[in-house]
């Protein structure tokens, strides 16, 4: 039997006022808006969670790499990595363009899931290190060279063994560091070869204001002091002014001597000094203040 379909019959509506099933132009623009409002609102979430990523993320990264330097140097009778190979001219020494550093030494005892890298690094922020056979790695973070290397009378870097650092809780030993004043970051002082020529990497090192090595340079009878810390990844301090910047989390993360993990802020790229005026931790381990590059 076939049924027929009849609707409720409305004598007093007039005709063409019922109520379509399809959405109004009115209503979509609504419902337009509505996404659109909740799409405004997730984005500071989406934000925050990036943020929080990237942080652990660097963190962890950190980690694997105070464990790789650890692991280098138990195969090296206790002796840190040379922060970089010298050339003869004293700059950094480079093959096809990048630089031969602490990475390149380190690299082969790296956590294989972890990275040298920040993810919160810009592009220009980062270093390419050979690490051979063609092989390049990139790198956000750099070493403190007054924990690695002592220089000598005639300006030679020396390794030292990871427990000759004082007081290794509160030396700073590895940061997040900007390549060659990227991102408006300080660095006075760029690597140059022997011909004036700026090299193109020099955020694997974190150096000083007068030199890149040491803070308190011997010029004839003379001592000339770093009053700051330099190649840290903090933005805005290009012309040596802290008090608004900020480091890639909104501060920096730093491994110490001793395997510590903290954070450092803007501010504490100042070098501070004892009432001898000498550099103390955590940009210069005590044992190493006499030596003094010439």
């Amino acid at each position: 039997m076939m049924w027929l379909h009849t609707e409720n019959f409305a004598p007093n509506e007039p005709e063409g006022t019922r109520k379509s099933n399809l959405v109004t132009k009115k209503e979509f623009r609504l419902m337009l808006l509505g996404f659109g409002a909740i799409f405004l609102a997730l984005i500071p979430i989406y934000y925050r969670a990036r943020k929080d990523s990237y942080r652990e993320i660097c963190s962890q990264n950190m980690k694997a790499i105070a464990a790789a330097i650890d692991a280098y140097c138990n195969d090296q009778e206790g002796y840190y990595p040379l922060p970089f190979y010298v050339a003869a001219d004293g700059a950094p020494q480079m093959e096809d363009g990048n630089v031969i550093s602490w990475v390149s030494l380190v690299k082969p005892y790296m956590n294989s899931r972890k990275s040298f890298v920040c993810p919160a690094a810009e592009p220009d922020e980062i270093v390419k290190n050979f690490v051979g056979q063609g092989k390049v790695v990139e790198s956000s973070y750099g070493v403190v060279a007054g924990v690695f290397v002592q220089v000598t009378d005639d300006g030679r870097m020396v390794t030292i063994r990871k427990d000759e650092v004082a007081d290794p809780s509160n030396v700073a030993m590895l940061t997040e560091t900007s390549n060659r004043g990227s991102q408006q970051s300080f660095d006075p002082l760029p690597f140059e070869d022997g011909q004036a020529k700026t090299q193109p990497w020099s955020g694997f090192l974190v150096g000083y204001e007068m030199d890149n090595l040491s803070p308190d340079v011997q010029d004839g009878k003379d001592v000339i002091r770093s009053n700051f810390v330099t190649r840290l990844a903090f933005r805005g301090t290009d012309k040596g002014s802290f008090e608004k910047a900020e480091g890639r989390h909104e501060f920096n993360y730093v491994v110490y001597a001793g395997g510590q993990r903290g954070k450092l802020l803007a501010k504490d790229a100042f070098v501070s000094r004892n009432r001898d005026n000498n550099p103390i931790a955590p940009w210069w381990p005590t044992n190493n203040r006499g030596f003094l590059r010439k």
